[in-house]
């Protein structure tokens, strides 16, 4: 049983079939939505049961976003959701949590706001420098790494559920490695959404500079329109030079 339940209406006589299959529908997904947050947050509170020591832990959730893509800085966000309880105002906020690639650009910006208002974040990046400095792999990490460190209550002790398989080096918290993370605890769904909000807005303003890569629209991913654009016009600061190399593209900057 969950606390919280779309309400049924009574079926109006009066409304055509289509009206009343779409509001059932959407009565459906939204008990949909309910269900699957309610998963998450047992989910972080178990994890916080288990492995939190004191009162004063807490537990944090970080993920990143822009790894596969072919320019732009690779950014992650930490999070921690201080009310994990089902009947929290944070969790009649949240409905609709999930994955960020799996939620609508105006859903993730309603929960991004939602979270800012509600919950302890911090967001960091990995520049293009460093991605073709040290991998993306590595980079992604260091984004990680840079958000946790500017959550204070770290100072208190905290344990890190980190999406994916890699342990993030030179962090003392223990870290709980979570696969598809995204999915499964709400903390790392909350930083997949507000790291993916505040970086496609970074790509949105970089457009105004460089609009043939319509990063307004691809974010910076290998979509035609982007690597087309990259194929006439070169590669710019913002270009990941390994990524792009892949591409066999001839010029190698515009920007050199």
């Amino acid at each position: 049983t969950y606390a919280m339940v779309a309400t049924k209406h009574d079926t109006n006589p009066r409304q055509s079939p289509a009206k009343r299959a779409t509001e059932k529908k959407l009565e459906t997904d939204l008990n949909e939505e309910i269900e699957r947050l309610q998963k998450m947050l047992s989910f972080d509170r178990e994890m916080a049961f288990k492995w939190l020591r004191t009162t004063e832990a807490c537990l944090i959730g970080t993920d990143e976003v822009g790894r596969g893509c072919l320019a732009g800085p690779v950014v992650a966000a930490a999070v921690n959701l201080e009310d994990l309880s089902a009947e929290s105002q944070l969790a009649k906020a949240l409905v609709g949590l999930d994955d960020s690639k799996k939620l609508s650009a105006v859903k993730r910006e309603a929960i991004s706001n939602s979270l800012k208002e509600s919950c302890r974040f911090a967001i960091a990046e990995a520049s293009v420098e460093e991605i073709n400095a040290i991998n993306i792999l590595r980079a992604s990490l260091l984004a990680m790494k840079r958000a946790i460190s500017k959550l204070d209550c770290t100072k208190t002790g905290a344990v890190i559920l980190v999406d994916g398989n890699q342990q993030i080096d030179f962090v003392k918290q223990r870290q709980i490695l979570v696969i598809g993370g995204d999915g499964i605890s709400a903390s790392i769904a909350a930083a997949s959404v507000l790291a993916k909000v505040y970086r496609d807005n970074l790509m949105k303003n970089l457009h105004e500079e460089f609009p043939h890569y319509r990063w307004d629209s691809n974010k910076g991913y290998g979509s035609k329109d982007h690597r087309d654009a990259i194929q006439e016009h070169g590669l710019t600061a913002w270009h990941r030079k390994l990524f792009c190399s892949k591409l066999n593209v001839e010029q190698l900057s515009l920007l050199s």
